[in-house]
């Protein structure tokens, strides 16, 4: 009896040490805490519409805007942090700073009454062509929701978002040409009559990349779009911006 008393007790001791050594390290299970930089070069423009019938022929003055006005270049740029509540979804909270805006091409200019050329001195240059630039420019604050899909160093991400947008300035740029081939170009800013604040909702879809246990890169086609008019008048502008969002991560826990 006492010999298989001895042997019990040593059978548990070896199971004991045995198991005690072959413990294994808890493995993180994904990055719940990451801080990142972004940039995104954007196109930008414009959607009008008419909010008021006190416009004669809004129709015609919108379809003439648009036959002269293009898509100008923007970006957003900021600092964001994202928290992971699982693998597969997180939350983002950032702040950016992002240009917005449109062009008028380069229109050549024609005075109808060629007598009143006479009422200028006769080394006076009138202007030939004009092109207008007007731009916006914001400070952000986006929160959005992102999904990734994938278990590899290669993800599927896609999120939606909103942004409360603060207008911060604008600069309206004009530029003339002369007969002499020299030209003009003033710059003035008024914010006056515009919103100050606004709300963008955002759609993105794209890929993240793990560099390294630290540092992961996301590239992601984005979509934004001004809910709220720019400013109050007979013809309204809402702002909208299609770019491609780059941002790198670093994981702080």
């Amino acid at each position: 009896m006492k010999h298989i008393f001895l042997s019990i007790v040593t059978l548990l001791s070896f199971t004991l040490f045995g198991q005690d050594k072959s413990t294994p390290t808890t493995a993180k299970e994904f990055d719940k805490l990451l801080i990142g930089i972004n940039f995104s070069p954007d196109m930008s423009y414009r959607f009008l519409r008419n909010s008021s019938n006190s416009e004669l022929n809004p129709e015609q003055t919108i379809n003439a805007r648009n036959d002269r006005e293009s898509p100008g270049f923007g970006y957003t740029t900021g600092l964001n942090l994202n928290y992971n509540f699982s693998r597969k979804f997180g939350l983002e909270l950032g702040v950016q700073y992002s240009k917005k805006g449109y062009v008028t091409e380069k229109t050549v200019l024609t005075y109808g009454d060629q007598s009143l050329r006479r009422d200028f001195p006769s080394n006076y240059q009138l202007p030939t062509t004009s092109k207008y630039n007007q731009d916006f420019y914001y400070i952000n604050i986006p929160l959005r929701a992102i999904l990734s899909l994938g278990k590899k160093k290669l993800l599927f991400v896609t999120s939606i978002g909103i942004t409360t947008s603060i207008l911060i300035k604008t600069i309206s740029e004009s530029t003339f040409e002369y007969e002499d081939g020299t030209s003009n170009t003033s710059t003035y800013s008024d914010s006056h009559g515009l919103n100050r604040l606004n709300l963008i909702p955002s759609v993105s879809a794209g890929i993240a990349y793990q560099l390294n246990k630290k540092l992961k890169l996301n590239v992601e086609p984005t979509f934004r779009y001004s809910i709220i008019k720019e400013q109050y008048s007979p013809i309204t502008e809402n702002l909208w911006s299609a770019g491609l969002n780059i941002s790198c991560y670093y994981t702080l826990k």
